[in-house]
């Protein structure tokens, strides 16, 4: 993790009480982003055993100003009156965790600041133990100190042992990684297993011992799943390429050497949830599949892994129930929220009848609740992102559309805040392009929408979660029908009188997103005033060839994209004809590129070549690089200075609507 966005928070604590007082009278524009996609106020929660209680990770104030970064808090709440009952307010500490292991223990993950005239300032990586009731705390372990220049890795919490009052970590060991038991009294450590390559988890059985490892690639394209065989040996027994549906494992079966995943085995047309036999490596038996969308998530009791529900997404987050007596308080939850929240339980304790949820939806970035199922009664216990006001933000609406050649396809349009059918429009077709969009909480398209745009968000083929068979329409139609139906969505938007015929609009995307939005800049240059590509492909041949097909992995994943592509069908010369890069001299609109210069996916060429040849042709073209950043999972700072840097160049590319005072006023 670079430490370089905590070296900035802590400078800035240098000059808060300047930035407090000059925040207080006016509200600075860079904290508008920040709002709808930096840091949340709330970064993690966990229930205490008896349910009586919830302690919450929060990100610090200073003199009451909202989005004004001090020292991170750990706070505990009543869950029976919301009243606060400890707060840990110290200096120079950050954390990333918090877990409520044990009745009289809380294990917090923290980052510990200090500086010298000698060596500057330096971060210590510490996992202390909290005695809930005196606020005491001790160190378990500790890292050695490092310059904020240089990498810090940080401890991942994957389980609990109640047997032996342990906690189990994920720990880097010099070059490799190491799983780990502390003992929360003794702070005596034992090594579980290790492994030289980059793991990315370990999944446990219910003796606390692990069964599965999980170890990404060295182009971080691909996991490879490991069990052990009979000599007890780590063997591959499945690869899952990042591009695709995932294999997820949720819980230990009840079965003995079995688990519970989400998958969508050959010749399924959906994923489902399966239990899976670890010593053969097939699946016993399917528990779930919907008839329409693939399954996604699922919840399990963490103590016996019994199996509570399989999620999916229609629009909203739908959940099947496996079992009648736990149905009827989800029906309770469901009832008190409406139809368009969607919420999920992290966990539960007090032998499950104290339940942790999640709340968000397209105007709710995010609450957590606690609802005990003997009251029958819920409790918010806090607000992910308080700085934001409802009536800032807007509800997005699904247009069902007819494609060019009738296929049927959706997107969801959210209206600019200030209603206007002329307002600019910004399409942002989402990544993948194996993913999809849903009626949740959306920073982007709140944000924009709040600046004066509107937005919509095309559901193209090829996009994932509606089964194999639509995605697979997908295959050999890059640049080609997946991009018409993009522009046909826009044309729905017009007949059906959502946007003005004349009305501005530009172009935004990221990953796949970021491809199509260059391929609309070059194949259709008239379509749209403005474009954005983040870690976008500008060349498909250019994308194979990042590949090794000497390395076995390396050659999987590049089939992969070789049949997405549509080859042998298509040849290389039908694979240019689709690539941005090769029509650059088309151009009319301003593109704007951003790109993490580590991206393992996409690769920062495509970015570089595109503004070296865009400069060539004398097109208006401006390449931000993100230093160090891959291709997805940024930090929030870097979130937010991304969509600092989009608005920015939106505004001077396609200015919104100037806002309203009631929508000035909802940000003050």
């Amino acid at each position: 993790m670079k430490w370089g966005d905590f070296f900035i928070r802590y400078c800035s604590i240098l000059f808060i009480t300047l930035i407090a007082y000059c925040l207080s009278y006016v509200p600075a524009f860079a904290e508008y982003p920040k709002a709808f996609v930096g840091k949340s106020e709330t970064r993690d929660v966990s229930l205490s055993p008896d349910g009586k209680h919830v302690v919450l990770l929060n990100t610090g104030y200073y003199g009451g100003n909202r989005h004004v970064d001090g020292w991170d808090e750990i706070e505990i709440r009543s869950t029976l009156t919301g009243d606060q009952v400890f707060l840990r307010d110290t200096e120079e500490w950050f954390y990333t965790w918090v877990s409520w292991a044990f009745d009289d223990v809380i294990i917090a993950n923290g980052i510990k600041l200090s500086w010298s005239r000698r060596s500057g300032t330096q971060a210590q990586p510490q996992l202390i133990a909290i005695d809930p009731e005196t606020g005491e705390s001790k160190t378990l372990s500790q890292g050695r100190k490092r310059s904020l220049k240089r990498d810090i890795s940080l401890p991942k919490l994957i389980g609990v042992d109640a047997e032996t009052r342990s906690i189990i970590t994920i720990e880097t060991e010099g070059s490799g990684t190491a799983l780990v038991a502390i003992n929360v009294d003794t702070g005596e450590s034992r090594i579980l297993d290790k492994d030289k390559g980059d793991v990315r988890t370990w999944y446990l059985n219910a003796e606390k011992e692990p069964v599965i490892k999980v170890i990404r690639n060295k182009t971080r394209s691909a996991d490879r799943y490991y069990k052990r065989n009979q000599n007890q040996e780590w063997v591959v027994f499945y690869t899952h390429d990042l591009l695709g549906n995932s294999f997820a494992p949720i819980a230990f079966g009840a079965e003995e050497n079995t688990y519970y995943v989400i998958s969508r085995p050959a010749g399924a047309e959906f994923s489902g949830l399966y239990l899976f036999d670890l010593e053969t490596g097939t699946y016993r038996s399917k528990l779930f599949e919907d008839s329409q969308f693939d399954v996604v998530s699922a919840a399990a009791y963490a103590e016996d892994g019994e199996l509570v529900y399989a999620g999916y997404w229609d629009d909203t987050y739908q959940k099947h129930w496996f079992d009648e007596e736990l149905s009827r308080p989800g029906a309770m939850i469901d009832k008190a929220f409406g139809d368009q929240a969607n919420w999920r339980l992290l966990e539960t304790r007090n032998e499950e009848q104290s339940w942790l949820i999640h709340v968000s939806s397209p105007k709710r970035p995010g609450d957590y609740f606690v609802f005990d199922r003997q009251s029958k009664k819920l409790r918010r216990v806090s607000n992910r992102r308080r700085g934001i006001k409802r009536k800032a933000l807007t509800q997005p609406e699904k247009i069902n559309y007819k494609a060019h050649d009738n296929l049927d396809l959706f997107g969801y349009f959210t209206p600019a805040r200030n209603g206007s059918v002329d307002s600019p429009l910004i399409v942002i077709p989402h990544g993948g392009p194996v993913a999809r969009d849903h009626q949740d909480w959306d920073g982007w398209a709140q944000f924009f929408s709040f600046r004066g745009y509107s937005v919509f968000q095309p559901q193209f083929r090829g996009s994932g979660g509606f089964g194999r068979s639509f995605e697979e329409l997908g295959f050999g139609q890059w640049g080609l029908a997946m991009q018409w139906d993009i522009y046909d969505g826009v044309a729905a938007l017009e007949a059906t009188g959502r946007i003005t015929t004349d009305a501005p609009r530009s172009i935004v995307g990221a990953s796949y997103g970021g491809y199509a939005a260059l391929l609309a800049a070059t194949q259709a240059p008239d379509k749209f005033q403005c474009v954005i590509s983040l870690n976008g492909v500008s060349s498909l041949p250019g994308l194979l060839r990042q590949y090794d097909a000497s390395d076995p992995y390396e050659a999987y994943i590049k089939q992969i994209w070789e049949e997405r592509f549509g080859m042998p069908e298509k040849t290389e010369s039908d694979l240019y004809a689709v690539s941005p890069l090769s029509y650059v001299s088309a151009l009319q609109a301003p593109v704007f590129l951003l790109h993490g210069t580590k991206d393992g996916i996409v690769d920062y060429w495509h970015s570089s070549a595109f503004e070296e040849a865009a400069k060539a042709a004398g097109k208006s073209v401006t390449l931000l690089p993100l230093e160090g950043a891959g291709h997805r999972n940024y930090s929030d700072d870097l979130n937010t200075e991304v969509l600092i840097q989009m608005d920015r160049f939106m505004r001077q590319c396609m200015p919104p609507h100037r806002l309203t005072p009631v929508q000035q006023e909802a940000l003050e």
